[in-house]
């Protein structure tokens, strides 16, 4: 039996965007879709940053006071990132090293309500975090450098964030995000609707390498 074009064209449409998806995905995050290293209590690293497992668990990121909300776990987050990147690092790196050290901090503090609020996005070019704040998807530039935090000044340095963070350093909307709480990416809506799409982040990856993946 003969299938119509009606049905044909939007059937192979909806399978070349499900390939154009994995294959970006896998080419701009080859680092993500293997996660199983991390281990701070361990001592190892997250995404090539160093991190020194004891400070996570010293008694200054125990105990915080309950207040403090997503915004403060992830400021708090980024400051121990940035205490040990270096310059060779990338946005990769400070994404994925934030957002685990942010899911293990509110694991010891008991705040578990607050794993969903932060997620990772990207494009083929970049990569930063978003977190839910208000009902709404509010950019976080993890690459931004963050000062020294301590129970004392998370939440005044919160304020400030607020300015200093929501800049992100593209000018491309994002083309997938983690599903909250995960590290599992998607698509966006409105990756396929902009021109080219994630085809089209495929060829910039590809003119960017010099023609070579």
């Amino acid at each position: 039996m003969k299938i119509p074009d009606s049905i044909k064209k939007p059937s192979k449409f909806i399978i070349d965007c499900l390939l154009m998806f994995i294959v970006a995905n896998q080419l701009s995050h080859p680092a993500v879709l293997s996660v199983a290293t991390t281990r701070f209590a361990k001592g190892k690293t997250s995404e090539k940053i160093q991190i020194v497992s004891k400070d996570l668990y010293i008694d200054q990121f125990l105990f915080l006071d309950p207040s403090l909300d997503s915004r403060d776990y992830l400021n708090l987050s980024s400051s121990i990132v940035h205490k040990y990147a270096k310059d060779e690092h990338v946005c990769r790196h400070f994404a994925n090293a934030t957002y685990d050290i942010y899911q293990s901090l509110i694991k010891n503090n008991h705040r578990t309500d607050l794993s969903d609020k932060v997620r990772i996005v990207a494009t083929i070019e970049h990569e930063w975090l978003d977190i839910l704040e208000n009902g709404k998807w509010v950019p976080y530039e993890s690459t931004y450098p963050t000062p020294p935090l301590s129970k004392g000044n998370i939440k005044i340095y919160s304020d400030k964030s607020k300015l200093v963070k929501s800049f992100i350093n593209t000018e491309n909307g994002a083309e997938v995000v983690t599903i909250p709480g995960t590290k599992t990416f998607v698509p966006t809506f409105s990756s396929f609707l902009t021109p080219g799409g994630l085809a089209g982040g495929i060829y910039r990856q590809y003119k960017k390498t010099g023609g070579k993946f």
